[in-house]
């Protein structure tokens, strides 16, 4: 459990705001009300619907149904109805017993389940490295995907672009960490579920990565939902691992060990406790030799990669923070990126050597460093001449929405009458 006490900062003025912005509320009609009719309304269109469309096939329409010779799945519906039936009866018992009040009676999710898989997916998803969640085509030596270039294409023209062979999936749930799957006899894991064996998956020499599609429009969901669903089971491991402080906002927290970050443009500092690093798609056992060595708790995870592009888009400040056995040049021993300034106060961006300039005759042209501590008189560097500054501006949503999120839902009270385990 954690041990510090937050307390929230109201002491900003009246103009400020924190957390979302209040809902417009019609007079005539409570919004419980309104919300609960419109979901009957729905529900009501939808099912009526497919109810009109099975009395149309049986009574209207002239063939059969269903036609001779063909028999309806009834064992499998008849299984699917029995779970439907007791979701919903433990749903009313939830309910009218107040959700229970002994929090180990809700720990049937894919949080409990599934707990290791489930942290990875939520931390790395929070993350702007698409390499950890894309799925996986087979390659050649070269890294070109290989097509299926013999299929016919008579009924689908494309049908000669499409992969030579099935996807491997990223599969966060094993034991020993996460997985490209490529998975075989039509499986869809490769891994059982105790960890201990495997279900004969394909093992490409080569393969390719493809773009997941993880973005912003993915991860706010992904922290709205989290943030308002995880806390039900009062688990404090999974609080503690997604809480987020921002000094200023809160009351600088105790808590240790932790990783800090400070957004080079505003100066905001935040925090977050640390629960380790654990090693993914690499040799543990050696270094973590072909892979990446990360945090493990997920507010971790999101500050720890707001320090890898931090230390990509900004010069760091090496002399006053030299490198030590447990962190790089640049770093502060709680792994925050130290940006070293202009004589202005300016954060002073680093060269990248993917971004050249165009000169006034239309060529490209290398950029050039600019320390006015040392040459005063040099032009700096903006942010959008360093992708990863560029980048940066845009992933400071993700931590700001997470506390917000977290500040709105009541993460920094302290434990509810359900109790805490």
């Amino acid at each position: 459990m954690e041990s510090a006490s937050v307390t929230v900062d109201h002491s900003h003025g009246h103009d400020e705001h924190h957390g979302p912005p209040a809902a417009n509320q019609s007079s005539r009609i409570e919004p419980q009300l309104l919300g609960m009719l419109l979901f009957i309304i729905s529900e009501v269109m939808l099912f009526g619907a497919f109810f009109t469309a099975y009395f149309f096939i049986r009574v209207v329409a002239d063939n059969p149904w269903p036609a001779e010779g063909e028999e309806l799945p009834v064992a499998i519906a008849g299984v699917n109805t029995a779970i439907l039936l007791s979701l919903s009866e433990d749903r009313f018992i939830s309910q009218s017993r107040r959700d229970f009040y002994d929090a180990r009676f809700r720990a049937v999710g894919m949080a409990d389940l599934l707990p290791d898989g489930f942290r990875r997916v939520i931390a790395n998803a929070l993350t702007g490295d698409r390499s950890i969640l894309a799925p996986h085509v087979t390659a050649d030596a070269n890294g070109s995907p290989l097509l299926a270039t013999g299929a016919p294409t008579t009924s689908d023209p494309f049908a000669n672009r499409y992969p030579q062979s099935p996807m491997g999936w990223t599969s966060f749930w094993p034991a020993g960490g996460p997985e490209i799957c490529f998975s075989s006899n039509g499986r869809n894991a490769c891994t059982n579920f105790s960890g201990d064996g495997g279900f004969a998956p394909l093992a490409p020499t080569n393969t390719a990565a493809v773009d997941p599609q993880i973005g912003w429009e993915v991860q706010k969901f992904l922290i709205a939902w989290t943030v308002a669903l995880i806390k039900a089971n009062e688990k404090t491991q999974w609080t503690d691992m997604m809480r987020i402080w921002k000094l200023g906002q809160n009351t600088a927290p105790d808590v240790s060990p932790r990783i800090e970050w400070q957004d080079p443009a505003s100066g905001q500092l935040y925090y977050a406790r640390t629960f380790g690093k654990e090693c993914l798609f690499g040799d543990a056992s050696n270094g973590c030799a072909g892979g990446k060595l990360v945090e493990r708790g997920i507010a971790a995870r999101v500050l720890e990669y707001a320090n890898q592009l931090t230390a990509g888009g900004y010069q760091l400040d090496t002399t006053t923070y030299p490198a030590t056995a447990d962190h790089p040049a640049g770093f502060n021993a709680y792994g925050r990126a130290m940006v070293a300034t202009q004589p202005s106060g300016a954060p002073i961006v680093a060269i990248d050597p993917a971004i050249q300039n165009i000169s006034p005759t239309g060529t490209l042209v290398a950029t050039k460093p600019c320390d006015q501590n040392v040459a005063p008189t040099c032009t700096p560097l903006t942010v959008n001449q360093n992708h990863f500054a560029h980048d940066l501006q845009g992933y400071k949503s993700v931590p700001d929405y997470l506390w917000q999120a977290e500040l709105v839902y009541g993460w920094f009270a302290g434990p509810n009458q359900r109790g805490v385990y």
